[in-house]
């Protein structure tokens, strides 16, 4: 029905006959919406009359709540999520006016559910006047604890309006599994339009290229329809989402209409999904780009590629994934001396996976199925990965490696769930490098036992682990002890932890808590490393011997020697001071005859004090005013007082203190872009730029240009490199 009556409206509306509407303002005040929708939840599609005009809803209820908002007796919920595990929602949430009408001002209140003040979704009104092709008007809205008038002008005949999650295109509504989110909407007003009508109109919704081999390339066209209007200049357009590194597109302008020819190249298997917004002045729409890839010799490993360093296996989404996986426990196939590469960002959203190596329900000598490949994310991010092992241990997305490599991948919005040894990246590393891998702060990492941790749980027997360039945002939290943002537990004389950071908040429900290395059994060095995240120790166990650290926690009573080694490292998070030893970078205080030499470190004794002993040759932990950490002099000071090194504030960023550059990877740099490719040297003392571009400048750290015709004093320089308008900008130490 709801189609068949969007096809009249759109009929009508082509050969130039209005529907009857009111012609005054409409007004609705949700005092009888019980009523007229049957009493029916967020759970059921309805259609409902509501003073003379037909809405169409899914995903609201009435509320009469006394003790939630509502003007006079009643007002509206509308669920920013709706479903359950069993019955995931089957359409989007959204209060949709079917009855074509004149348009003029839109005006209604919001306030946020009492329940829900603290989670909200932003929400956006949007016209059409087909009921397929939407066009968003003024900005998205968010529901606060307090009411708030949202009023939009929209000036369109023969339209109809809806509100919906500001991030439909892209919020995939067949998982939602709660009844949350609530915002509250009362007193809704239309008015007539009046004036000139303002037209932004995709001629579709959807640009849909079917299935494709990996690899293959396809075009289709769509048309953008705007108004003439005086100060607007013409629609800007963009790509987001997942898969909007696989679409491009180009723009033909005509007379206030616009075609846009989109190209779609399928570099990975499965799903492939971005939006192509449409943005104008105060309106914007957007138009949905689908495909489906799919091998073309099925009997070709993974998305392409030999496996070997000049041509990797590629991982394009959850299926290679999957097969890695399988392979690796099920094949016992190691990939010892092959490589992957990441060839696109993707989600698991939806998939059950078991870490990619492990000893899941096996034991002896046959227990361990290790990965010891090289695994390169090439700056992609992995989404929506959610491991659950309540039973296991050794859960990340590698389990258990030996002798492998994983670098350059970001993982976001994931949960990592077992009994022990848990993080996001790796479980239990053996002889592994774990290079410039980072998690985002909406991703958890918990464990019923011992061994949590941001990058890696435990670096075990047959060889060092190094990790460095990586940075942890996830919350960690440990059962009974052992929890960090880095890496839980050493066991390797000469593990490395370098340049890596914490920002995410470390706790654990006995001891053993810190922002990079919970407890080592063996020599390590950590340098150039910083956290700022919460340190929480809670000894709920009641023990004696508890520890927590910014920097490393604790020593093994059953050390078995080797060097550990502190050096340029800094403490900025806050402990929460219950447990029994809290130290800003390490409880030194507590170890005997054990070689450790900590140097060149800082904390503030506004966040913790700890009575660190002057006067000792190997111990030189400074406490500086919290101030100092936000200024450039304090990464000057952690670089030993020089003005080139490895800390430098990063601007841009919300992070206030100095972070670690590895400046070893970005000393002699190829630079690519459009039309661009070029490799940056240096020459007789001098940098310079060789290959395909139009011009260059270098800065120092000052943003001052700098002389090329000169001998140039080692430092950081940023160089600009140009091509047909376009630069790129890399930074290098000379």
């Amino acid at each position: 029905m709801k189609n068949l009556r969007l096809a009249i409206a759109a009929l009508l509306t082509m050969v130039g006959f209005a529907l009857p509407a009111n012609a005054d303002t409409w007004t609705y005040d949700f005092e009888n919406f019980a009523t007229a929708i049957n009493g029916n939840g967020p759970r059921k599609a309805i259609d409902a009359t509501l003073n003379g005009l037909t809405w169409h809803m899914y995903g609201v209820r009435a509320n009469f709540d006394d003790t939630d908002y509502h003007d006079g007796q009643a007002s509206m919920r509308i669920y920013g999520e709706v479903g359950s595990p069993t019955k995931p929602a089957s359409e989007i949430t959204n209060f949709t006016l079917t009855t074509p009408r004149s348009i003029g001002t839109v005006s209604f209140e919001i306030c946020a559910n009492n329940q829900w003040q603290d989670w909200q979704v932003a929400w956006i009104l949007q016209v059409s006047t087909d009921g397929n092709t939407w066009t968003t008007v003024g900005d998205e809205f968010t529901a606060m604890g307090v009411p708030s008038v949202i009023e939009r002008t929209v000036n369109r005949e023969n339209a109809m309006i809806r509100i919906v999650r500001a991030d439909y295109t892209t919020y995939d509504f067949t998982q939602a599994t709660s009844y949350s989110y609530i915002t509250n909407i009362d007193n809704f007003s239309i008015t007539d339009a009046n004036g000139e009508s303002v037209i932004l109109e995709a001629s579709t919704h959807e640009l849909d290229f079917g299935t494709m081999n990996i690899g293959e390339s396809a075009t289709k066209d769509f048309t953008v329809t705007y108004t003439e209007l005086d100060g607007f200049a013409p629609p800007a357009y963009s790509i987001d989402g997942l898969g909007a590194s696989l679409f491009s597109y180009e723009v033909t302008r005509g007379e206030w209409q616009d075609v846009v020819t989109v190209t779609c190249t399928a570099n990975k298997r499965g799903e492939i999904k971005a939006t192509l917004n449409v943005t104008w002045g105060d309106y914007s729409t957007a138009v949905a780009l689908k495909a489906e890839g799919e091998k073309s010799d099925p009997n070709q490993l993974f998305s392409g590629g030999t496996g070997t360093e000049a041509d990797p296996y590629l991982i394009t989404g959850p299926d290679d994934m999957l097969d890695l996986s399988y392979k690796v426990e099920y094949n016992k196939e190691t990939f010892k001396g092959m490589y992957f590469r990441v060839n696109n960002d993707f989600s698991m959203n939806g998939v059950t996976f078991r870490p990619i190596g492990n000893n899941f329900g096996r034991t002896g000598e046959d227990a361990i199925r290790a990965f010891s490949g090289t695994f390169d994310g090439d700056g992609h991010t992995i989404s929506d990965l959610y491991v659950n092992q309540d039973t296991n241990g050794f859960v990340a997305l590698f389990g258990i490696t030996n002798g492998a490599t994983i670098k350059n991948l970001t993982i976001k919005k994931s949960n990592f769930y077992a009994y022990y040894g848990v993080a996001a990246f790796v479980g239990a590393a053996m002889f592994t490098t774990i290079e410039n891998c980072h998690t985002t702060a909406d991703v958890n990492v918990s464990s019923e036992l011992y061994y949590a941790a941001g990058i890696c749980a435990g670096a075990l027997v047959d060889g060092p682990v190094v990790i460095k360039d990586c940075t942890n945002a996830a919350t960690v939290r440990g059962g009974y002890g052992n929890s960090a943002g880095i890496l839980s537990t050493n066991q390797l004389d000469g593990t490395e932890i370098l340049r890596c950071g914490n920002t995410g908040n470390i706790s654990d429900a006995n001891s053993n808590v810190a922002g990079i290395v919970a407890i080592t059994s063996s020599g390590i060095e950590i340098r150039d490393c910083y956290n700022a995240g919460f340190i929480n120790a809670e000894n709920s166990q009641g023990a004696t011997n508890t520890f927590g650290a910014g920097i490393l926690a604790t020593i093994d009573p059953k050390y078995d020697g080797g060097k550990i080694r502190i050096t340029s490292c800094y403490n900025a998070g806050e402990f929460n001071l219950t447990d029994p030893i809290m130290a800003p970078i390490f409880t030194y205080y507590y170890v005997d005859n054990v070689d450790v030499k900590i140097r060149n470190c800082y904390y503030s004794s506004a966040i913790n004090t700890y009575p660190y002993p002057d006067g000792y040759e190997n111990i030189y932990i400074n406490d500086v005013d919290y101030s100092v950490m936000e200024t450039a002099e304090f990464a000057k000071m952690l670089n030993g007082g020089s003005d080139n090194g490895v800390w430098m504030m990063r601007e841009g960023s919300d992070y206030l203190y100095p972070v670690p550059e590895n400046l070893s990877a970005v000393g002699i740099a190829t630079v690519k872009g459009d039309n661009m490719d070029a490799q940056i040297g240096v020459a007789d003392g001098k940098l310079s730029v060789s290959g395909t571009y139009d011009s260059m400048t270098i800065y120092d750290v000052n943003g001052r240009t700098v002389d090329t015709s000169s001998t140039m004093a080692r430092g950081i320089y940023f160089v600009k490199v140009t091509k047909d308008g376009k630069s790129v900008v890399k930074k290098i130490l000379k």
